[in-house]
């Protein structure tokens, strides 16, 4: 259980925290509640258990929405999006399908776009997406990063505060800088889903340069410079108990005026599915340009040479495709294949058309 000592002083201010943060801007679709509190720049995720009742279960630490942080790194400097003064604040309400906070200053903008999104075997929505872009209105060259920290805590209700893909139990401090698994999930213990799952790699997502498992007090107060100790758990003692999080980092890169940059995150309730960090629509559309290119476009009988250079074309992307949908082949869709089938079969008749000219 995730326990803080608070001096009993403080506890008034606390309430007034709470009141707050109640003002929130709400999202549902499929089995997904988004909460974004615009006061604070924070938002809450929730996944609806129990559909008879209308019971939904947070995905992250939701009573203090603020311990889920996304930080901005920037000259020497690290700014904590909805708290810094360096940064105007603004909600914007793009379409039915996506909401955003707009951190604007006269160097950089940052814009953290929600959209809430299905997993790949799911009918119903029951994850989100996250798309930060930095853009650089400065008139020099900055180096940006970013961080994020994300409160978990249903894992804390067991003794198994992560596993990743492999099953791999993460119960003590741990980190990755290389050979990241595809995601990790935040147990629960439910016949309806079985926890938070954040991935970290796979189509459309933004792998880290480094992650972190560790105590939530420890990151928040380290989250620039932190030192891991493999043989530490998730408590920090007198303050923070079984309190554990994990920190997603992004690499300071180069960014000159006029430039931007994105990271996409995915996260949700853990089905035995996959998030990704682009919709299944915009996963297949560049199959569907071939598909359109090779089986619904005709021969041009008029120009063979020219025919022939462009399904060459085709068939090297086709092949690049293919490469980089085998690196994650429990995610590829049975229209993907139906569609590369296909494209494949009429390239072969192609071939035995020109083969005859």
């Amino acid at each position: 259980m995730k326990k803080i000592l608070v001096p009993f002083i403080i506890i008034p201010f606390l309430f007034l925290i709470l009141v707050f943060n109640t003002y929130a801007l709400e999202k549902t679709s499929g089995r997904i509640k988004l909460d974004l509190h615009e006061q604070t720049g924070r938002f809450s995720l929730s996944y609806l258990e129990d559909v008879s009742t209308g019971t939904y279960v947070p995905l992250l630490f939701a009573k203090d929405p603020e311990t889920t942080t996304l930080y901005v790194s920037m000259d020497n400097k690290i700014y904590s999006m909805g708290d810094s003064t360096f940064f105007d604040q603004r909600v914007l309400q793009e379409n039915s399908d996506t909401v955003s906070y707009i951190w604007e200053s006269n160097q950089i903008i940052v814009t953290e776009s929600f959209s809430l999104i299905k997993s790949v075997k799911s009918a119903l929505t029951d994850g989100l997406k996250i798309t930060i872009t930095v853009k650089n209105v400065s008139e020099v060259t900055k180096k940006v990063g970013l961080s994020y920290l994300l409160d978990t805590y249903l894992g804390e209700k067991s003794k198994v505060h992560f596993k990743t893909d492999s099953n791999t139990v993460i119960n003590s401090e741990t980190y990755y800088t290389s050979n990241f698994p595809s995601y990790f999930v935040s147990p629960y213990d439910s016949s309806a889903f079985g926890g938070l799952e954040v991935m970290l790699k796979g189509p459309g997502i933004t792998a880290p340069e480094k992650i972190l498992f560790a105590n939530w007090k420890r990151l928040k107060d380290n989250i620039g410079n932190y030192t891991v100790q493999n043989s530490r758990n998730f408590n920090l003692l007198p303050y923070s108990i079984n309190d554990s999080a994990a920190a997603l980092y992004y690499n300071q890169r180069s960014v000159a005026p006029g430039n931007e940059f994105k990271i996409i995150l995915a996260l949700g309730a853990y089905t035995g599915s996959f998030f990704q960090g682009n919709t299944e629509e915009e996963a297949t559309s560049e199959i569907n340009k071939l598909y359109i290119q090779t089986v619904e476009t005709p021969d041009d009988t008029t120009n063979v040479e020219a025919s022939l250079k462009t399904d060459l074309i085709a068939v090297e992307d086709l092949i690049a495709k293919i490469d980089e949908k085998l690196k994650y082949p429990e995610q590829v869709t049975a229209e993907e294949i139906n569609l590369i089938r296909q494209i494949i079969d009429n390239l072969g008749q192609r071939k035995q058309l020109y083969e005859k000219r």
